[in-house]
């Protein structure tokens, strides 16, 4: 599943279809509305097909949330887990915005911690460099991964990077424009060493 700014949702779509020859599909208002005249007002659309892209912005309200309650188990600690791969694009939005007392947890936060569990692994991307605030920065990184990180609790430098690929933007104009591989680094899962690392041509 890959949750994203609504504005994103289209261009996900596209690019993993142009790069990939994936399908996915947009989980909205329309998209609900035209799958309960195919298959019923009961249908569940985060059922309804194995590749989703989803607006954080409309994820994190309660209906969308409700949800996920009828299928997701009680315990996010089940395995299997409920889902493969958690994809959040601009990951910075899910941070709280303050620090101190008044880094309170917004609903997208509260909405991707509650989903997050339920993924084998997650990936989260961002270009945005971090508010700076690190009560924000520790909550996120709980997110991301709450065996090894929690909130109130300072981020090292050994775990942090652990779970974090930085890119500069001279990195890619240095790579080579016959390259067509995407190395996708899975260090942000809990799974064997030799797992974290593959390439996808």
């Amino acid at each position: 599943m890959v949750v994203c700014p609504p504005s994103l949702c289209g261009k996900w779509q596209r690019e993993m279809r142009d790069k990939f020859g994936l399908a996915f599909e947009v989980v909205n208002r329309e998209y609900v509305s035209k799958l309960r005249r195919e298959r019923g007002v009961g249908v569940n659309p985060f059922r309804s097909h194995p590749r989703l892209i989803v607006s954080l912005e409309w994820l994190k309200l309660e209906p969308q949330l409700r949800r996920f309650d009828e299928f997701l188990p009680p315990d996010p600690n089940t395995y299997p887990r409920a889902f493969d791969l958690l994809i959040v694009d601009e990951a910075h939005l899910i941070a709280p915005a303050a620090g101190g007392n008044y880094a309170k947890a917004s609903m997208r936060t509260q909405a991707l911690r509650k989903l997050a569990p339920h993924f084998e692994h997650r990936l989260f991307l961002t270009a945005t460099p971090h508010n700076g605030y690190r009560e924000s920065f520790e909550s996120l990184m709980e997110t991301l991964d709450p065996n090894r990180f929690a909130t109130g609790v300072a981020v090292t430098n050994r775990d942090r990077d652990e779970v974090m690929v930085r890119r500069q933007s001279a990195y890619f104009r240095l790579r080579q424009p016959s390259s067509t591989r995407l190395t996708v680094t899975s260090r942000l899962s809990t799974g064997p060493p030799h797992k974290r690392r593959r390439s996808l041509p």
